[in-house]
């Protein structure tokens, strides 16, 4: 129930983020930097969300009634999942 990002490149000077990663993994940034216009950096609470539910695609397919329900309530279908399903611990 860990993740962590592990960079394949350096550090940009731009940003202080290696090459490959365009937010502060499970970080708060001070100052949005995106690409685009309109655009702005995922908050932590959200990093953890879309993590939480790609451990649920690990066991689930994206088609099935479960993930499909976390699309309707998130915090919901989380409340009801099985003791098999195993979380993020963050």
């Amino acid at each position: 129930g860990r993740f962590q990002f592990i960079p394949k490149y350096p550090q940009s000077k731009f940003d202080g983020l290696p090459e490959d990663a365009w937010t502060g993994f499970l970080k708060e940034r001070k100052k949005d930097s995106a690409t685009r216009e309109n655009i702005r950096t995922l908050s932590v609470s959200e990093q953890k969300r879309i993590l939480t539910v790609g451990s649920c695609l690990t066991c689930h397919k994206p088609e099935t009634p479960v993930m499909k329900s976390i699309l309707r309530d998130f915090n919901k279908t989380l409340r009801l999942r099985s003791k098999k399903c195993i979380l993020p611990l963050f």
